[in-house]
C-alpha cells in the first residue's frame, strides 16, 4: 500500500391527523436487493398544498410509560392560528463559515423553516419556538463557549450541527438535553456522562459494514482513496479502514488539500495502482466536485464511490462536469418510498420552490425540531432538563422522514441512540444527468 500526500415561512403543512408507520422488518442482516426492491418510487398524485388537518398533541405521558411518536412528526401544532406568549428557546451550535458548512448550511436553514412552520401551526402547546444560533465553525476550542452563550441566551434544549464531536464531558456540563441533527457520532449518546446526548443519524460504526456490503455487491475487491486533507475526514478515514481493511485490499491512499485547483498528479499516481475503484472521502464541496471532474477524465470506466456529503449537496450536482458523478455510488438517507420522505418534500418545496431538492440533511433537521416539539408536550410543558430528558426517552415508533420505507426512530432510559437499524442508510448511485437515486445493487436491511 502507498500513502502520498499532493502539494499543492408561512410553509404549507400537509398534515394528516394520524400516520402510518410501519415497522423495519426483523432481520439485521444486509443484503443485496433487486432494482425492482431497492429503487425509489414515486407516490402518484398530490395533496393541496394549502390544505392542513388539524390535530390535538398526544397527551403528556403517564409514570414515564413509553410513547409512540407518530403525533409529533403528523402535525407542527395543534392550535388554529399563530403561536403566541414566552417562546421555548432552542439553542444551535451550527458550523455556518467553517469546514462543516457544506453540510451544516441546510441542515441550519431547514432546522429554522421547521421552527417557523411550527410556529405558523400553532407552536407548541400554543407557544412559540424560537431559535438562537451560535458557530464554532468546528472548532473544538471554541464549543464551550458557544454552548455557554446559547445557555445564557435561555436555550432549553441544544442541538448540535458542526463537523467536531462534543466531548461527553462537555454536554454534561451545560446540564442541558442536546442533540446532534446530522452527527454520525454516537458518543455524545453513549455512556458514560450520556445524562443528555441524543443521536438521530445511524452512526459511522454502522458505515464501514455498509461499505464493505457495497464493495462486496459490486465485485469491489482493490480500492484506492483519494482524499482531502481536513481533520474531519482525517477523522473518518481513521475509524472507517481499520474496518475496511478487513473487507477489500487498500491499494493506494492520496491526500491532496481540501483547497486543491488540480487533482491531476494524485489521481494518475492512483491511475496506476491496479484499483477495482476509487474511493473519494471529502467533506464534499468544491474538492469533490474537483475530484469526479478528474476521475471522469483520466479514469472513466473505473467504479467511483463516495462517502455522504455530495449525495446531500444538490447545489454541488451542478457544478461537475456533465455526467462527471455518472455512476457514483455514495451513502444517502432517502428514498421516495419513504411515505414521510415524500410529505417531507412537498412541504420544503412548497416554502423553497418547486424545484427544490430535499437532503438527508434537510430530513434530519426536520426530525431534529419535531423531536423536540414531541418533547415539550409530552413534558406538558416542563422544560427542565430532567423533564424534557424523561419524555425524550419515551419516544417510540417516530416515522422518520429518512431512510428506508417504514423506517422510526426510538429512545429509551437505556438508548439515547435512535435510529433502529441500518436501514436508515440509503445507497444511492448517481445517473447521467448529476442526480442520484437509489442504487439498485444494494440496500442496507433492518
Amino acid at each position: 500500500m502507498t500513502v502520498r500526500h499532493s502539494k499543492s415561512l408561512r410553509l404549507a403543512f400537509l398534515a394528516t391527523a394520524t400516520l402510518m408507520v410501519a415497522a423495519c422488518g426483523s432481520s439485521s442482516t444486509s443484503k443485496t436487493t433487486t432494482a425492482a426492491t431497492a429503487a425509489a418510487t414515486t407516490a402518484a398524485g398530490s395533496t393541496a398544498a394549502a390544505s392542513t388537518v388539524a390535530s390535538t398533541a398526544a397527551a403528556a405521558v403517564a409514570g414515564g410509560s413509553t410513547t409512540t411518536a407518530a403525533s409529533a412528526a403528523g402535525t407542527a401544532g395543534g392550535t388554529a392560528g399563530p403561536a403566541s406568549g414566552k417562546p421555548f428557546i432552542i439553542g444551535i451550535n451550527a458550523d455556518t463559515t467553517g469546514p462543516g458548512a457544506p453540510y451544516s448550511v441546510p441542515a441550519f436553514k431547514t432546522v429554522q423553516s421547521t421552527v417557523d412552520l411550527v410556529n405558523s401551526q400553532g407552536g407548541v402547546l400554543g407557544r412559540p419556538l424560537k431559535l438562537v444560533q451560535g458557530n464554532d465553525e468546528s472548532d473544538a476550542t471554541k464549543t464551550p463557549a458557544v454552548l455557554a452563550q446559547l445557555k445564557d441566551k435561555g436555550a432549553i434544549f441544544l442541538l448540535s450541527q458542526q463537523g467536531a464531536a462534543t466531548p461527553n464531558a462537555l454536554i454534561q456540563s451545560t446540564g442541558l438535553p442536546f442533540m446532534t441533527v446530522t452527527g454520525v457520532t454516537a458518543d455524545a449518546a453513549m455512556p458514560p456522562n450520556n445524562t443528555y446526548g441524543f443521536v438521530i443519524a445511524n452512526p459511522l460504526t454502522q458505515w464501514a459494514p455498509t461499505f464493505c456490503a457495497s464493495f462486496k455487491a459490486a465485485n469491489v475487491k482493490k480500492v484506492a482513496i483519494l482524499a482531502e486533507d481536513s481533520a474531519t475526514i482525517k477523522y473518518l478515514n481513521g475509524v472507517l479502514l481499520k474496518t475496511m481493511n478487513n473487507c477489500v485490499e487498500i491499494v493506494a491512499q492520496e491526500v491532496a488539500p481540501i483547497n486543491s485547483s488540480d487533482l491531476t498528479a494524485p489521481i494518475s499516481r492512483i491511475k496506476g495502482d491496479g484499483a477495482d475503484a476509487v474511493w473519494v472521502t471529502s467533506s464534499g464541496g468544491p474538492f469533490e466536485v474537483l475530484a469526479f471532474n478528474t476521475l471522469a477524465q483520466l479514469m472513466p470506466s473505473v467504479q467511483k464511490f463516495t462517502l455522504a456529503s455530495i449525495a446531500n449537496e444538490p447545489d454541488i450536482w451542478k457544478l461537475a462536469n456533465k455526467g462527471a458523478l455518472n455512476g457514483v455510488v455514495g451513502l444517502g438517507s432517502l428514498n421516495d418510498a419513504n411515505v414521510q420522505t415524500q410529505k417531507l418534500r412537498e412541504i420544503l418545496k412548497a416554502d423553497r420552490g418547486a424545484d427544490f431538492v430535499p437532503t438527508a440533511f434537510d430530513a434530519q433537521a426536520y426530525d431534529a425540531v419535531m423531536i423536540i416539539k414531541y418533547a415539550i408536550e409530552h413534558a406538558n410543558g416542563d422544560t427542565s432538563p430532567q423533564a424534557l430528558v424523561a419524555s425524550m426517552e419515551t419516544m417510540s415508533a417516530y416515522p422518520a422522514s429518512f431512510g428506508a420505507p417504514g423506517y422510526t426512530l426510538s429512545f429509551s432510559p437505556t438508548k439515547h441512540t435512535a435510529f433502529s437499524g441500518e436501514c436508515g442508510i440509503v445507497m444511492v448511485q448517481f445517473d447521467q444527468t448529476n442526480t442520484p437515486k437509489a442504487w439498485p445493487v444494494y440496500q442496507p436491511s433492518c
